[in-house]
């Protein structure tokens, strides 16, 4: 199977091809921002090494949340249950050709503390659980 829009083969029947998506990606580095500089890079660095559409993280303007609950106890603070109006834009179009919106999407929303650095902590620690129960 080949990405239309490259013509890159694909050999696991999906349309993710890493040069195109990471060239979108760098592409619209310059659109976004959270305002911390060393969690847009961690953020950026997930999306350049990703091999797949579930690979990397995506930063999400808080207009196009809808929070729907909100747990304060967590250990790493507030976290929040939220409907991500449109979803990520992953799905190719026969029609248009090109890559459209999934549509509504529920995420968890975690907020950044104060510090920067200790929020970076607490997603590399919990990356790092999602890794090693990937190679079990």
């Amino acid at each position: 199977m080949a990405d239309p829009q490259c013509q890159h083969t694909l050999s696991n029947g999906t349309l993710w091809c890493k040069p195109c998506w990471r060239r979108h990606f760098v592409n619209n580095f310059n659109d976004w921002t959270t305002g911390h500089d060393n969690i847009d890079e961690f953020i950026r660095t997930t999306q350049l090494e990703a091999n797949k559409v579930t690979d990397y993280l995506h930063f999400i303007p808080s207009g196009e949340l809808t929070i729907e609950t909100t747990y304060k106890n967590a250990e790493v603070g507030i976290v929040q249950i939220a409907c991500w109006i449109g979803g990520p834009q992953d799905v190719w179009d026969d029609n248009t050709y090109a890559y459209k919106r999934r549509g509504d999407l529920k995420v968890a929303v975690q907020y950044i503390s104060e510090d920067p650095d200790e929020f970076l902590q607490e997603v590399g620690k919990a990356l790092d659980h999602l890794l090693l129960a990937d190679m079990k």
